[in-house]
């Protein structure tokens, strides 16, 4: 994430930082604009819903997979703010792989995108979309 975090900043964007408390042994990236600590993963990811527009997996592992997870579930029930965005060939082959096997439902396909790289990754990510998954809001 410091390596996200500091694009942003060096594009002249923010880069806000949502740690958990749990993780106090971590320090937080340099280059954020903004820390937000949280007690707990709940509370933590809680509030990446709330104040995200879009998502971007990156490479990771079982932290991001829950995180996937859970964006998937929000989808299920029509319940994101934005898109899911995919930068990772591991995260692509396991939707494809759940897909297949009849585990990831219509509505999270939907609100999926795979991108090849940063910048497409962004501008998919902000895109205004509306459709199954992903809220509408006004």
């Amino acid at each position: 994430m410091e390596a996200a975090s500091r694009g942003a900043r060096e594009a002249g964007g923010e880069a806000v930082g949502v740690t958990c408390r749990a993780f106090a042994w971590r320090r937080p990236s340099p280059w954020l604009s903004l820390e937000i600590e949280e007690d707990d993963l709940f509370s933590r990811t809680a509030r990446l819903f709330a104040i995200s527009r879009g998502f971007v997996v990156l490479e990771g592992g079982a932290g991001t997979l829950a995180e996937l997870a859970m964006l998937w579930a929000h989808a299920r029930l029509e319940a994101l703010p934005g898109p899911i965005v995919l930068l990772d060939p591991v995260w692509d082959r396991l939707s494809d792989e759940l897909a297949r096997a009849g585990r990831l439902e219509r509505r999270c396909l939907a609100a999926t995108r795979r991108a090849g790289g940063a910048d497409e990754a962004v501008a998919l990510a902000l895109a205004p979309r509306a459709g199954p998954g992903v809220r509408e809001d006004g």
